[in-house]
């Protein structure tokens, strides 16, 4: 199988390129210029105009499938807010219209945890209220509502929590964004985790998780015209300080002591609040959590000596 993933230079973009091409022939597209990438007979490295029809046509030529990642972050949708609508539609419109012109069996979008209601006090699934207060959400209902209109039988939509895990040191800027990584690198560069809102409630999700259940989306037809809560643990702020603090006073190599600061009063969480999904026989594994945690604090200790 054939995949063409867009906005490959991101993040999330760069690592499922990565760790996708050990099962299927990957096309990474990128708007910006495509540094020199380590070989691999297994990716093509493409940059591509997303608001051009045209060459979206041309780069999807013989693709089986597509991952949609291509829009703005939350906070530059707040600065641009007509802006990042307008790009969103049109960027999804196009890649669906390549997509039929192609034949391409198979289109996965990228959407967000983000755009419910009331996610800091309810337990959520995939009929829970949607949050259009704001423009990121804004952005992803409309490209969920223009996929599911489009005669394209074979989509799948995500909607994802919080994606942490394998850090890339060569793509810093988007990784200091994330909250644990964030939470992560300061408990070894400093000592500390500093927590402003600690009972602010997320939920957060491993990259390896994602990335199995991608790879099941791919090939599994049970998964098409769905859309998919994808999501692991509910924690508050605190509460995931609390758990990279006590991950690291299991390593027997790391002595230093890990102090938490906050400076307002600590509430527990909801003992019901979940992020839960509809849609049975998701891959999860618990283990999973600690094991991605461990993995980061493991590279953030090595780099540090």
């Amino acid at each position: 199988m054939k995949v063409f993933i867009t906005g490959g230079s991101g993040y999330i973009g760069n690592i499922l390129t990565k760790k996708l091409s050990s099962e299927f022939s990957i096309i990474s597209g990128s708007q910006k210029k495509i540094f020199h990438q380590k070989k691999n007979k297994k990716i093509v490295y493409k940059k591509v105009n997303y608001k051009s029809l045209k060459s979206l046509k041309e780069s999807f030529e013989g693709v089986n499938a597509v991952i949609h990642l291509v829009g703005m972050n939350k906070t530059d949708c707040e600065r641009n807010k007509i802006k990042s609508l307008v790009f969103k539609e049109k960027v999804t419109s196009n890649i669906l219209k390549a997509c039929e012109y192609n034949n391409v069996k198979k289109l996965i979008y990228l959407s967000s945890s983000q755009i419910y209601k009331n996610f800091q006090t309810n337990s959520i699934n995939e009929k829970s209220k949607i949050d259009k207060g704001n423009f990121y959400s804004k952005g992803h209902i409309l490209a969920e509502k223009k996929i599911a209109k489009e005669v394209l039988n074979h989509y799948t939509i995500i909607r994802a929590s919080n994606i942490f895990g394998y850090l890339d040191f060569k793509r810093t800027a988007e990784q200091k964004k994330n909250l644990v990584h964030m939470f992560c690198e300061e408990a070894i560069t400093k000592n500390t985790i500093r927590v402003h809102n600690p009972n602010v409630v997320k939920n957060f999700l491993p990259m390896s998780i994602f990335i199995n259940n991608i790879k099941t989306f791919l090939v599994n037809k049970r998964f098409d015209k769905k859309i998919i809560n994808l999501g692991s643990k509910s924690l508050t702020l605190y509460d995931l300080a609390l758990k990279i603090q006590s991950r690291l006073k299991i390593k027997k190599k790391y002595k230093k002591k890990i102090e938490i600061l906050t400076n307002k009063k600590i509430k527990k969480l909801n003992s019901n609040h979940a992020f839960k999904s509809l849609t049975k026989k998701i891959v999860y594994s618990p283990k999973l959590f600690n094991i991605e945690i461990d993995n980061i604090l493991n590279l953030l200790i090595k780099k540090s000596f």
